[in-house]
């Protein structure tokens, strides 16, 4: 056995020649030989042959290694980040230029959330810089960024990377971050993504050393976006092409990504390291964006009127009627993105008034849409070429295009060819037409973009924009009784989607409510009927449709609950409510057919007298007093996993059979079928130690099993852990291995199941993996043969 010395010294060895070869010339390798502690180098760059040495040292902070020419002796991480290498002062350079904009920032709230504190709100890029500078030594920081549409994730993570980009020119920084723009990108084609934006920044640095400069702490990658990488090629796809880049990191640096909804974050715990991500060390960390506050509202206007000198006196005329918004529309007037193209439209728009519009979003657009047919988009004799119709008729046609080729930037050619098709069925002048086909690029809600490293191409100047024109794509689909298969298998949907498509919807409902008696046919079952159908037929992207169908459906039904108490005798068939809410749902005498609830908040639903064909629950959550589950036909053993019970103050996961069964009858579930559930005997201590290594597992996996690592010291401490651990390794539940982590060598545990799949075995009667069975057959038998004990 090598001593933890030699173990280092040949670690350094490979991991100098790895490091090496990510900037070596293509098609040649890296010559690396040791002596004692000196590695030498031989190798090629921009076409030089070079001979490097490298000097490994041990002191008492652990192991430092120091690139050494002549009388030079500085930092290996140094060496790399120089201009001979990775040169990211020349990056941060070309960062901080193209990273200039006249657009105004003002920052908002945000704080850290995990399963044992929430910290305070404070200052998002603050808070986002201290995560930065402030590197867990032991795993792969993944930050993921959450906050809703409209919310400034994008201008923040934007901010953050200027700032540090400036920081490391002025020598207050010692790492930069590179912005990838993930945004309509498959997470397969992370690696183009990578590419294209080192080639936007036109600097020599490439993808292959991406890896080796997030290891060292030198980069951080920062995905805006992350929610949509996804989901493009199926979830499973998609984590084992993000474990290959966190794989590379060996627990090392960090990875910051954003996403609009906490859902995601749910399925990156879920699934990270399972069978599809087996090779990286990672923990989650967290991060909420709050909307703004009065105060932050003030000061984007102070900002916006200083930068706008027509404005004159007209300041307190806006001050007020923001006010006056407030009153109706106060939740969609805190999200910077609203707030601020308010104020645009009211400056812009005298006579324009968004109290004329329920929702917020509609106002706007009706606005944008008045001032491009009234004062740009006009003809030599300033007649407008399109009707407000025609004009959003033109932009549901491009978002749909920019969906069905999973992307959110089209390229002229794709543009003129979308804009020809439209104006063929609209009677107009061909001059009229040649006008319009100019002027595609610059209408109103499109910004220039590059596609594919092409100009000119466009994409929605904001993802508000591409939801809303998207959504009324869908509500035309719906209408004209098409397929739905197509545009709902793309990629996730996102709530505003849902909520817009429910909307658009509610009048058809209202006709079809006028002419058909309820007592005989409930309005909302041709719309259910629609969705259910896309769902029904299998193929590759089924999983996709169905959780698409079920957010709408969802959505639909809350909305429905809003102006009717009780919904009845409906059907709802072959869709998935994923991580979203039923609140105020009441069904009455339905079937529920194919349906499958995914940590679906039932907190406040009701099912009233409703059978249940295949219908599967994973997590649901309940509240006793406000959830009603009179659901006929469901096996609790078989198809519930684990319930969230919301107690008010807390959120307690559940996995043992007879706390699910307790849960389950005071919420309503129907006892006879309870009954079923087989509890095996297994100690209340062994079960608690199982849910709190669980929770350890969403949050990191492997975890460290070091006695004083602050994530597992308590779980470590307790009596009966090494019982656990011992179980779990001889079942092939878990496995042990070592990793080298921050420059020292530490023991890991890797869980092989995920923490679901692991906890439902306490039911005695389902069918499982023989590995998990076995592993709670064993530790009910060690319960009853220490039952004095434990007693």
């Amino acid at each position: 056995m090598p001593t933890r010395r030699e173990f280092l010294l040949n670690y350094w060895q490979e991991r100098i020649r790895r490091d090496l070869a990510s900037f070596c010339d293509p098609g040649l390798i890296v010559d690396v030989v040791r002596q004692n502690q000196i590695v030498t180098a031989n190798w090629v760059i921009h076409g030089k042959n070079r001979e490097d040495k490298f000097n490994i040292e041990f002191d008492q902070n652990g192991i430092s290694v120091y690139y050494v020419k002549g009388s030079t002796r500085k930092l290996y991480r140094t060496f790399i980040a120089g201009p001979e290498m990775a040169d990211l002062r020349q990056v941060s350079l070309m960062i901080k230029q193209s990273f200039r904009s006249s657009e105004i920032f003002v920052d908002t709230q945000a704080r850290t959330v995990n399963d044992a504190t929430i910290s305070k709100e404070s200052s998002a890029v603050q808070l986002l810089g201290e995560l930065i500078k402030n590197p867990n030594l032991d795993a792969t920081s993944v930050i993921i960024v959450t906050g809703e549409t409209g919310s400034g994730k994008t201008q923040i993570l934007r901010e953050i990377v200027r700032q540090m980009s400036i920081d490391y020119i002025d020598g207050r920084a010692e790492k930069i971050l590179l912005y990838v723009n993930a945004q309509g990108r498959a997470l397969a084609r992370l690696t183009e993504a990578l590419v294209t934006e080192l080639q936007d920044l036109r600097v020599g640095l490439t993808y292959h050393s991406i890896a080796t400069l997030t290891r060292l702490g030198l980069l951080v990658p920062v995905i805006d976006g992350f929610d949509e990488l996804l989901g493009m090629s199926g979830y499973d796809d998609a984590f084992s092409s993000l474990d290959v880049f966190l794989g590379q990191l060996e627990g090392e640096g960090q990875l910051i990504a954003s996403s609009r909804s906490i859902y995601y974050e749910d399925e990156f715990r879920s699934r990270a390291a399972s069978d599809t991500m087996n090779s990286s060390v990672w923990e989650h960390v967290p991060v909420r964006i709050s909307n703004w506050t009065d105060s932050q509202k003030a000061a984007y206007l102070v900002k916006y009127f200083a930068n706008n000198q027509s404005i004159g006196d007209r300041g307190d005329e806006i001050r007020k009627q923001i006010r006056d918004l407030s009153d109706n529309h106060s939740k969609m007037l805190s999200k910077p993105f609203f707030f601020a193209k308010t104020v645009e439209i009211l400056h812009r728009n005298r006579k324009f008034n968004i109290e004329d519009h329920e929702v917020l979003l509609d106002g706007l657009v009706r606005g944008f849409l008045e001032r491009e047919k009234d004062e740009k988009l006009l003809d030599r004799h300033s007649n407008p070429l399109l009707s407000i119709e025609q004009i959003s008729a033109l932009m549901c046609e491009l978002a749909q295009e920019m969906w069905n080729q999973e992307t959110r930037v089209l390229d002229s050619n794709s543009v003129r060819e979308v804009a020809e098709h439209f104006l063929m069925t609209e009677n107009l002048p061909e001059s009229a037409k040649l006008s319009v086909l100019e002027r595609a690029l610059t209408l109103a809600f499109l910004d220039p973009s590059e596609q594919n490293g092409n100009w000119p191409g466009i994409s929605f100047e904001h993802e508000a924009f591409f939801f809303h024109f998207l959504a009324r794509s869908i509500v035309s689909q719906i209408r004209r009784g098409m397929d739905l298969r197509t545009i709902l298998g793309r990629s996730p949907l996102v709530q505003d989607v849902a909520t817009r498509v429910a909307s658009e919807l509610k009048p058809l409902n209202q006709i079809m409510e006028q002419a058909v008696p309820r007592s005989t046919h409930n309005a909302l079952q041709p719309l259910l009927d629609a969705l259910g159908k896309a769902g029904q037929m299998e193929g590759l992207r089924t999983a996709q449709v169905r959780e698409n169908a079920g957010l709408i459906a969802m959505e639909i039904l809350r909305q429905h609950a809003d102006s009717c108490q009780t919904t009845t005798n409906l059907t709802i068939r072959s869709v998935v409510f994923s991580g979203d809410s039923l609140k105020g749902v009441v069904l009455r005498n339905c079937r529920l057919i194919d349906v499958f609830f995914k940590r679906t908040d039932l907190t406040e639903t009701r099912f009233l007298h409703c059978h249940a064909e295949r219908v599967y629950m994973a997590q649901p959550c309940l509240r006793r007093g406000s959830t009603q589950l009179e659901l006929l036909g469901i096996d609790p053993t078989r198809q519930i996993a684990g319930i969230l019970s919301d107690t008010g103050d807390d959120m307690e996961t559940i996995y043992a059979p007879a706390a699910v069964a307790t849960e389950l009858v005071a919420c309503g579930f129907p006892s006879d079928q309870v009954a079923r559930i087989q509890q095996r005997e297994v100690s209340p201590q062994y079960i608690e130690i199982m849910e709190r290594l669980m929770r350890a597992y969403r949050r990191s996996n492997p975890i460290c099993l070091e006695r004083d690592h602050p994530v597992t010291r308590h779980l470590l401490g307790d009596d009966n852990w090494n019982t656990i651990e011992k179980l779990l390794l001889k079942h092939g539940i878990a496995a042990r291995e070592q990793r080298q982590t921050g420059g020292t060598k530490r023991d890991f545990l890797r869980r092989k199941f995920l923490p679901d799949q692991i906890m439902v075995g306490l039911d005695g009667a389902s069918v499982h993996d023989p590995r998990i069975r076995e592993f709670w057959d064993e530790l009910a038998s060690i319960s009853v043969g220490s039952q004095s004990v434990i007693t």
